[in-house]
């Protein structure tokens, strides 16, 4: 790199630096993040694939679609943003964000990192779960932090989602953590129904997180030696039942055990003892 930087002439060293570092080698990638895009001159139409754009506009299409379908437009926009809460597929903070003109505007979380694994007619239910509690932020009077009402607990039923503290039929309808199952037929499966048949889709969904290579290694490591050790004991018992057999037919004693045969008199039945120190496995002679 030295003999190189000597002899730069008119070449600006920062250039000389950059071919000494790379040495004709393709530059590399930014790590995953949807669309890889390489440090060099960016390929122009790469520039065409908005992962944001894609992302946040279908969202606000979905927001607006069940605003008129399930709430007559009475709702005021919000700001859509996606969040990666523990234990939470999305949630409602009223009046959130605000402008330098004074503006503000309520929040509605989606938890991205259940999209991949949940329908999108799931996704879409949890976006009409925060919509109704901004309704109720704007028409109606909310429970105390983040309780669940019965006002809430109404709504949700009026609109096709059953609250549930579990998720499913019986759950708790009101309370502090409620969610919801989709009521069969009701106006949102129908309003979700047409949606998709329009073709709504979540674009972009978190990339399934990559095997680690020495953890599938143990893995199959152990699967290998389970699967060898179970294969060995199904050709040793057979083997051992057989030595058994052959050891107490020479050794087998003969012993009288009384039974009432119902008259009042005792019978008498043979069978043999093993003697169990001849064998290698008690069990195995049983």
């Amino acid at each position: 790199m030295r003999h190189q930087l000597r002899h730069t002439g008119g070449v600006s060293l920062a250039m000389t630096l950059q071919q000494a570092l790379w040495n004709g080698h393709p530059k590399p990638a930014k790590t995953w993040t949807g669309v890889c895009i390489p440090m060099t001159d960016p390929d122009l139409s790469d520039l065409t694939i908005e992962p944001t754009k894609e992302t946040y506009d279908r969202f606000q299409e979905a927001y607006a679609y069940f605003n008129r379908a399930l709430f007559k437009g009475k709702l005021p926009n919000c700001l859509i943003t996606l969040q990666r809460s523990k234990k939470s597929y999305g949630y409602f903070c009223g009046e959130r964000f605000g402008r330098a003109d004074g503006l503000v505007t309520d929040e509605i979380a989606l938890n991205p990192r259940y999209f991949r694994e949940r329908s999108v007619e799931q996704v879409l239910s949890t976006l009409v779960h925060e919509m109704t509690h901004l309704w109720q932020h704007h028409c109606g009077k909310p429970g105390r932090g983040s309780y669940h009402n019965r006002q809430w607990a109404d709504q949700m039923k009026t609109i096709g989602l059953h609250p549930s503290s579990t998720g499913k039929k019986g759950g708790k309808e009101t309370g502090d953590s409620v969610s919801h199952y989709i009521v069969p037929a009701g106006l949102f499966e129908t309003a979700a129904h047409e949606l998709l048949m329009r073709g709504f889709a979540i674009a972009w969904t978190e990339k399934p997180p990559e095997p680690d290579a020495a953890l599938v290694e143990g893995q199959q490591q152990r699967a290998r030696s389970g699967a060898e050790k179970r294969q060995a004991r199904q050709i040793q018992l057979p083997l051992l039942r057989l030595e058994c057999v052959g050891q107490t037919s020479d050794s087998a004693r003969l012993r009288r055990r009384h039974e009432p045969d119902g008259t009042g008199l005792k019978k008498t039945r043979r069978r043999p003892v093993v003697d169990a120190a001849l064998c290698c496995d008690q069990s195995a002679c049983g």
